[in-house]
Formats: C-alpha cells, sequence, structure tokens
C-alpha cells in the first residue's frame, strides 16, 4: 500500500512547530491555505505575497523558473536540515540550477525570513540531546527514541515520524 498525502510532511511540520514549540505562525498560514512556495518566493523576489501569487497565478515564467522554483527546493531541503552546499548540490542535481555559495546563502536567510518557524525548529533540533553516536529523538505520539542519528535525521524525525503515525491511522 502507497499513501501520499499532499503537503502531509509540511503540514506535521508545523504542527510540530505548535506541539513543540508553541509557535503558531506556519499552521496558521496552513489553515488558511496560504502557498508556502510563493510566501518564500516572495521573500527571495523582494515582494509582497500577494504580489507574487498573482504572478504564479498568472503564468509568469521568469518567476515560476526563479523565485518560485528556489522556493521549492528550499521548502522541501531546509525543514530536513540541508544546509547550503546540500541545497546547492539538490538545485543543481535536480533542477540544473548553478547556484553560487553567496546565491544559496541569501536563498536561505530569504527562507528563514519567510519561514521563521522553520528557523526556531532547527534551532529547537540543534538543542536535542546527543551522545556520542549522534542525537536522540523520540517517535511523536509513540514513546519509542531514536538514539545516534544525525542532525539531519533528527530534523525530519520530527514531522516525517508524525506523518507516518498519521497515515497508520488514516
Amino acid at each position: 500500500i502507497d499513501a501520499d498525502h499532499e503537503g502531509l510532511e509540511n503540514a506535521t511540520l508545523a504542527q510540530v512547530c505548535v506541539t513543540e514549540l508553541g509557535r503558531r505562525g506556519l499552521a496558521d498560514f496552513y489553515n488558511s491555505r496560504g502557498n508556502l512556495h510563493c510566501l518564500v518566493a516572495s521573500a527571495i523576489a523582494g515582494c509582497s505575497y500577494e504580489e507574487a501569487l498573482a504572478r504564479k497565478k498568472s503564468g509568469d515564467k521568469a518567476f515560476a523558473d526563479g523565485p518560485y522554483q528556489c522556493a521549492k527546493y528550499l521548502n522541501f531541503g531546509r525543514p530536513g536540515g540541508a544546509g547550503w552546499r546540500k541545497l546547492q548540490f539538490i538545485a543543481k542535481q535536480m533542477g540544473h540550477l548553478d547556484w553560487t555559495e553567496a546565491e544559496t546563502k541569501a536563498y536561505i536567510a530569504a527562507h528563514a525570513r519567510a519561514v521563521p518557524d522553520l528557523q526556531a525548529y532547527l534551532d529547537w533540533v540543534s538543542r536535542r540531546p546527543q551522545d556520542s553516536r549522534g542525537y536522540q529523538v523520540q517517535i511523536p505520539g509513540t514513546s519509542i527514541m531514536r538514539r545516534g542519528i544525525t542532525y539531519c535525521s533528527a530534523c525530519n524525525n520530527g514531522f516525517q515520524a508524525l506523518g507516518a503515525v498519521v497515515q497508520i491511522h488514516v
């Protein structure tokens, strides 16, 4: 059986931000049916969210191929803890985009401005307990602890594991 719920990981990330951090910004944005790619693209393009939505809806190719495409890689990579080198690699391999180090870091900064709950989440993960083998994190909705995992695995754990628990109960 294969189940894919569109936007599940973004929604579960928002829920972890509410549950663990008491931050509602991302959850309220999703509950208002906001477009996260347009939100981040607006920060990259230096325009309002409303203008980004209008440009996306109008089929503006420069916007779709530029800021909007960049936003997609950021929105899928940053929650998992991807740094600038990993994002640069992903953009090159998957999107044939040649981001410089400076561009990649500027995109990450724009993403942090647009989605402050995510930066708070990444900071929270970095403060999770560690031992000599790596991070220790609990799988949401269970008493199961994962030990000895990497930073990126610890980042992904919160929202991906919650998504798995949700899908089991659907």
